[in-house]
């Protein structure tokens, strides 16, 4: 689905470094089959080509080992910054984990609606005269009573959440592919929020064992 970014050493630019995949050494300048810097072996058919596993091909299987890789803070990626990075391959991964956060959050907020349908609902106690308070509510009130309003909230959030970051990574003075490097490490950025979904799985099946628990218990003794 997905072409590796397999750029042979001899046709990166100039400008682009050859990072030791050990030490992180600038490796342009050598020809050698060892590192001038630390002294291991190098494979220069690897050099300046990104270890993330999502963009060599695109199915589950890379997307979860590149999520893996992220989170634990592999060595394996710690001289991305210096490498080619595909743009668009990134923004793939990003897109991904979007929904996957979107279907952690939105699933989470709908089971709790099925649950109580009223848990977003401030009622306004009647007869009395509305205060600031309530007309500050109101908006929100009136928006809680519907039941797609919540998860449509949720899915807005998941967005804002994987893409807010991308502030961080704005270079506007950088050249463009430095740019586009820069923004393709944003987009990779956002593995660890995928953690959310088996999160949420784990919290609705241990919720859903506690409920059970208090129904067999109520059944008991009445």
């Amino acid at each position: 689905m997905g072409e590796s970014l397999r750029t042979p050493p001899a046709q990166l630019p100039e400008s682009d470094p050859l990072p030791c995949p050990h030490c992180g050494y600038d490796l342009r300048a050598n020809l050698a089959e060892h590192c001038s810097e630390c002294g291991q072996t190098i494979d220069r058919a690897t050099l300046g080509i990104t270890s993330f596993p999502w963009s060599a091909r695109h199915n589950i299987r890379n997307y979860l080992k590149t999520v893996w890789l992220i989170s634990i803070n592999s060595r394996r990626l710690r001289f991305e910054t210096l490498k080619a990075q595909n743009r668009a391959h990134a923004h793939s991964f990003q897109r991904v984990t979007t929904f996957v956060v979107a279907l952690a959050l939105g699933a989470s907020g709908a089971a709790v609606l099925t649950a109580d349908p009223f848990i977003f609902a401030a009622p306004i106690p009647g007869g009395l005269p509305a205060t600031w308070r309530e007309d500050l509510l109101l908006p929100w009130l009136a928006g809680a009573n519907l039941r797609p309003m919540i998860p449509a909230m949720l899915l807005l959030f998941a967005i804002h959440l994987t893409s807010v970051h991308h502030r961080l990574f704005r270079l506007k003075s950088a050249p463009a592919p430095i740019q586009d490097r820069a923004c393709a490490i944003a987009c990779y950025a956002t593995a660890p929020l995928a953690w959310l979904l088996p999160l949420a799985i784990f919290s609705a099946g241990d919720i859903a064992l506690i409920i059970s628990g208090a129904a067999g218990e109520r059944g008991l003794f009445m």
